[in-house]
């Protein structure tokens, strides 16, 4: 694109320790991205320190040069916008949305199972490890047609109910302790996945 270009975008690589002058026209900057912070100057003007994701307007009317000052002992690769129209940058809002389709992906995990045969006061533990292995999910379900399971935390508060023939499930690798509170035994199957790494 040419100088007097409506827009343009531009990479250049200033070297270590060293100064690079570009003739462009334009009245807005834009840092798109750079390998680390660097000096600037418009113009004859002051130098001013400057960094990816930065820009500025200038309102003095239009620059046709722009020096790029790099302190550092490694080159410095910086890409920009230069023209006579801002570039409004929505990566922000991107990254968001790409983070949370990230965090729904998941992790590779293996299955223990356990049944369990609860007499009247019963309880039994599960720490959350598994051969240092992470857990990520635990899933208890009831097989007694009458009474309920009840499921407490690792300060022994209830957390949970198990009702006749349903399942409670919980995403934690927290210690789980099932206890039979009740006056009739429960057999019960505990499910748990955990993390391989």
């Amino acid at each position: 694109m040419s100088k007097s270009s409506f827009l343009s975008f531009k990479s250049i690589t200033v070297p270590a320790n060293g100064t690079l002058p570009v003739n462009v026209t334009g009245s807005y900057f834009n840092c798109k991205e750079g390998d680390a912070a660097f000096k600037m100057q418009v113009e004859d003007g002051e130098q001013f320190d400057f960094e990816a994701g930065l820009s500025f307007s200038w309102p003095p009317g239009t620059f046709t040069k722009l020096t790029f000052f790099n302190e550092t002992v490694n080159p410095i690769t910086i890409d920009f916008y230069v023209g006579n129209v801002a570039v409004h940058d929505a990566r922000l809002n991107t990254t968001i949305d790409r983070l949370i389709i990230v965090s729904q992906k998941d992790f590779p995990t293996y299955l223990v199972g356990n049944s369990l045969a609860l007499n009247a006061g019963d309880s039994q533990t599960f720490n959350g490890i598994d051969n240092g292995h992470q857990r990520r999910q635990i899933v208890v379900t009831n097989l007694n047609p009458a009474v309920n399971l009840t499921i407490l935390d690792q300060f022994g508060n209830g957390v949970g109910t198990v009702f006749p023939l349903q399942a409670w499930q919980m995403p934690t690798n927290a210690p789980i302790t099932v206890i039979n509170q009740t006056g009739q035994p429960i057999t019960c199957l505990v499910g748990e996945t955990f993390y391989t790494t």
